[in-house]
């Protein structure tokens, strides 16, 4: 069974086991994280449980690259006894470039590897052969960290504070660096390393910052469609300020507007909209959150004649920025007014 987790619940937990695939009955764990700039963290998650669960003093943990793993590393290493007697653990990087022989290496000598007395911890940034035939096969523990979607960053937000240890930000503050940040594990962690250096060196650390304060201290600011800002107006079917909005994002800073952010907000608003207009998913939902709540609420206002409008405009505009369309823009102001 693949085992996944969002990054702010992979961490110790003392009273809970939470992490429990990590323990000293866990010899081989499959970790894929795709999200390169969340390995850092990971690898640190994954030291901290290591030490929580490992009691000996002896324990000596390792890192190496794939690439420095070769077929015989792996033979010599792996099917030498003697050596796992010191709780050995290895954490071998960039897996996705195992080849055939490796993995075919390691799936001939299942049974032995599943008894060794150490750890290997192999990390994958994609979902290639090599991890999806190691977690088929069994061999050792298969973990996920999956990336976060576009209405979790708010979470992202709280973890990475709590890694910097940035205690001044206020509620104001974060729904306002939500808003502005480009949603990527990136942006936030650079940003927020920016406003902890520069609340040191102003001596603010201890002041909470409002949303005015902490504009002071960000960076030069990299321009994003706010998805569910945009969403939300159109939903309402606000359509003048809707397209007022995307015009003014896109037109206001273009060269810093990632090249695919129209087309992946058109994808997205197409499967909102097919949410409105079947919301039956929600009572399959234990708890609904703030976009569950809203989608309940939209679909009381569309009807079917408004949904296959309104799916056809994002298809256009899907469509078109495929073909990178140089009137795109201007065409979707005609194409709005089938909207009203």
């Amino acid at each position: 069974m693949l085992s996944k987790f969002s990054i702010w619940d992979f961490k110790p937990n003392k009273n809970q086991g939470q992490n429990n695939l990590i323990n000293n009955e866990t010899l081989i764990i499959n970790l894929l994280v795709e999200d390169l700039f969340m390995q850092k963290f990971i690898l640190e998650e994954v030291n901290d449980i290591l030490k929580l669960n490992i009691k000996t003093l002896e324990t000596e943990i390792t890192s190496r690259n794939a690439k420095e793993c070769s077929l015989q590393w792996f033979q010599q290493e792996l099917l030498t006894p003697t050596l796992w007697d010191n709780n050995q653990v290895y954490v071998i990087q960039a897996c996705e470039e195992f080849n055939k022989d490796k993995i075919n290496f390691l799936i001939k000598n299942k049974t032995f590897l599943n008894n060794i007395n150490c750890k290997l911890i192999m990390l994958f940034s994609k979902e290639v052969g090599a991890f999806q035939q190691l977690h088929k096969e069994s061999i050792g523990s298969s973990i996920k960290i999956e990336t976060p979607r576009f209405y979790e960053f708010k979470k992202l937000l709280t973890y990475l504070i709590n890694k910097l240890d940035i205690k001044n930000l206020s509620e104001e503050a974060k729904n306002y660096f939500c808003e502005v940040i480009k949603p990527t594990s990136c942006d936030y962690y650079t940003n927020l390393m920016q406003i902890k250096i520069l609340s040191q060196s102003q001596k603010c650390a201890s002041e909470k910052l409002d949303a005015v304060g902490l504009q002071k201290l960000l960076l030069p600011e990299t321009n994003h469609l706010d998805f569910f800002k945009l969403a939300k107006i159109f939903s309402k079917k606000n359509y003048k300020e809707f397209f007022a909005t995307l015009i003014t994002n896109m037109n206001s800073n273009s060269k810093n507007i990632d090249s695919n952010a129209l087309l992946s907000f058109a994808i997205f608003m197409q499967n909102h909209l097919l949410k409105i207009s079947d919301p039956s998913y929600l009572k399959h939902k234990t708890k609904l959150n703030r976009y569950d709540q809203a989608i309940s609420s939209y679909s009381k206002n569309w009807n079917n004649v408004e949904i296959k409008r309104a799916l056809r405009f994002f298809a256009t505009i899907e469509i078109s920025n495929k073909f990178k369309d140089p009137i795109l823009m201007h065409s979707l102001a005609l194409k709005l007014l089938i909207l009203k």
